[in-house]
C-alpha cells in the first residue's frame, strides 16, 4: 500500500505549463522562464557584487578635499554664482578623469607592514 504522506525535502518549483500561462503575457514559455531567471540573476548580482567602476571612489583614503570641492560647488549654485560653479565643476570632472591627480589629492592607500 502507498503512504499518503510524502517527505518534501529539498527545493521545490512551481511550473507554469502552456495551459496555465496567462494569455495576456503573449510570450513563449521558454521566454517567460528566461526572463524570470535573468531578473533573479541581476538582483542577486546587484546585491552581492560591488560595482567595480566605483571602487576607487568609495575606498579613497582621504576624500576630504574632494568633498570640500563638492560643497563649494553647491554653495556657488545656491548663491547663483554660476560662472564660478561651472569652472569648479569642470575642475572636479578633470580630477575624476585623471587617476594620477585623484590619487595625489586623496592620498595613497598602502598598508604598512610592520616587521
Amino acid at each position: 500500500m502507498i503512504k499518503a504522506e510524502q517527505n518534501h525535502n529539498g527545493i521545490s518549483f512551481f511550473i507554469f505549463s502552456k495551459k496555465v500561462l496567462p494569455a495576456f503575457l503573449g510570450v513563449n514559455l521558454v521566454t517567460f522562464y528566461l526572463t524570470i531567471t535573468y531578473a533573479i540573476f541581476r538582483l542577486f548580482r546587484s546585491t552581492f557584487v560591488p560595482v567595480v567602476s566605483s571602487i576607487f571612489i568609495t575606498d579613497a583614503p582621504n576624500p576630504d578635499d574632494l568633498l570640500q570641492i563638492c560643497e563649494i560647488i553647491h554653495l556657488y549654485r545656491m548663491k547663483e554664482m554660476f560662472v564660478e560653479e561651472e569652472e569648479l565643476y569642470f575642475l572636479l570632472v578633470d580630477i575624476m578623469r585623471s587617476p594620477m591627480i585623484f590619487k595625489s589629492i586623496t592620498g595613497e592607500y598602502k598598508k604598512s607592514r610592520q616587521t
